[in-house]
């Protein structure tokens, strides 16, 4: 009687963690890298992170509420417009600089891809750490402005787990379109483009409870107001600031982000087969 073969349970080596372990300092040096170059020669650096957002805030707020006089059904008051409008802003701007930066991250680093063995899959969680710590400081920011008001509540440990599917969700998103980009560079001129319309078609700057019924539809059908929404519920812990409950909106990001994340992994071949020769 022959005996069975026992499958022998299968363990890392050391040596591929080490190689784990170098991808992730040279990880660490491209996202320090990138983040000195692109403050440098400026005279307050990091601060630009900070201040941009801020100019985009009192632009908008100037416009829309003073101007404009935009209603606000949420709570608050003025200091809730304002603490509205900065929640739905910081987590479009994360979206906005990591899908311009991302979509050009094989074109910038062609010549290190074609020349030495180098570990194209840690290109897009680079992309997405420089865009992490713009956003970590900017929520810094507005938790020090809603704590200074008393609207802070148990809702902002949503921020957790929504910002780890946003950037899981934004890492598959930008290695497709990274790919794409390379055999068709109009992407990187259209993206932008998108960009600056999305803004106002997405409940950025309002939520979507203050649209009118006809056109409500604008934030149903728009992927990105599922990633906005649990954002501002975080800050104002109040269920206008959704589309379906706070429930709802996180599932429906989290399965967004597992689709996209899906399809990603299914583009691996397909980068190694046919992406690669056109860089």
């Amino acid at each position: 009687m022959m005996s069975r073969k026992k499958n022998k349970p299968k363990y890392i080596s050391y040596s591929k963690l080490k190689q784990y372990f170098d991808d992730f300092r040279l990880s660490i040096r491209l996202v320090s890298f990138e983040v000195r170059k692109s403050n440098v020669g400026t005279a307050i650096g990091l601060l630009w992170v900070v201040l941009q957002p801020m100019l985009f805030l009192g632009t908008y707020y100037f416009l829309f509420v003073i101007i404009l006089e935009v209603q606000y059904d949420g709570p608050g008051g003025s200091i809730g417009h304002l603490i509205s409008m900065f929640s739905g802003l910081i987590p479009w701007l994360f979206f906005n600089n990591s899908l311009s930066r991302g979509i050009n991250t094989l074109t910038i680093y062609s010549q290190l891809i074609k020349s030495i063995n180098f570990p194209v899959y840690i290109l897009p969680f680079v992309n997405i750490a420089q865009s992490m710590i713009e956003l970590s400081l900017n929520l810094i920011l507005i938790l020090v402005l809603s704590l200074s008001v008393g609207v802070l509540s148990w809702s902002i440990f949503i921020l957790i787990p929504v910002t780890l599917i946003f950037s899981i969700f934004l890492i598959s998103l930008t290695s497709i379109l990274a790919c794409y980009n390379v055999m068709l560079p109009d992407l990187s001129r259209i993206i932008p483009t998108l960009l600056r319309i999305g803004i106002y078609i997405t409940p950025v700057l309002y939520a979507p409870s203050s649209l009118p019924s006809k056109i409500k539809f604008i934030a149903y059908f728009n992927p990105i107001s599922y990633f906005i929404t649990p954002f501002r519920y975080a800050f104002l812990n109040d269920e206008f600031a959704c589309i379906f409950g706070i429930e709802g909106d996180l599932i429906i990001c989290s399965l967004l982000s597992i689709i996209t994340c899906v399809i990603a992994y299914m583009h691996r071949s397909y980068f190694k087969k046919v992406v690669i020769d056109y860089l």
